[in-house]
């Protein structure tokens, strides 16, 4: 409410709702996100072109990455699609890039190492039970 006044403004800020970036939700837009007890990197699909996707303006459809390490990243053999609320976006971010010294079969990849920390402190700022996308596929 307006003019009620500190409780909503100390609500916002420790929540992070009031300070909340931009995220690019386009398709081919690379995003940070929960999934399960951890966030993973996944890139945005187009729900158009998907038909298991759920078409509302709430979600996006994403295909995660497997997670190989700390900041190593590689496509699953068969894509991991989920509807992702939108809300549940940590943020998004470049590309990854391929990691230097892949020795495996398949390529890995990494983002950008500065988003580290950044996705840590988004993950550790919210309880897993709010996350409404792990069970949504």
């Amino acid at each position: 409410m307006l003019g009620d006044g500190d409780n909503e403004d100390e609500w916002d800020e420790d929540e992070g709702e009031g300070s909340q970036e931009l995220v690019d939700f386009s398709p081919g837009s690379f995003i940070v996100a929960p999934y399960g007890e951890q966030w993973y990197l996944g890139q945005i699909l187009d729900k158009n072109k998907e038909v298991e996707a759920d078409k509302s303006d709430h979600y996006v459809y994403v295909n995660y990455m497997d997670r190989v390490g700390v900041n190593t990243f590689k496509w699953p053999v068969k894509r991991d699609l989920l509807d992702t609320l939108k809300s549940d976006v940590f943020f998004s971010c470049d590309p990854p890039t391929i990691s230097t010294g892949t020795s495996s079969s398949r390529t890995m990849f990494a983002m950008d190492k500065d988003l580290l920390p950044k996705a840590a402190l988004f993950f550790s700022k919210v309880p897993l039970t709010s996350f409404s996308n792990t069970f949504q596929n």
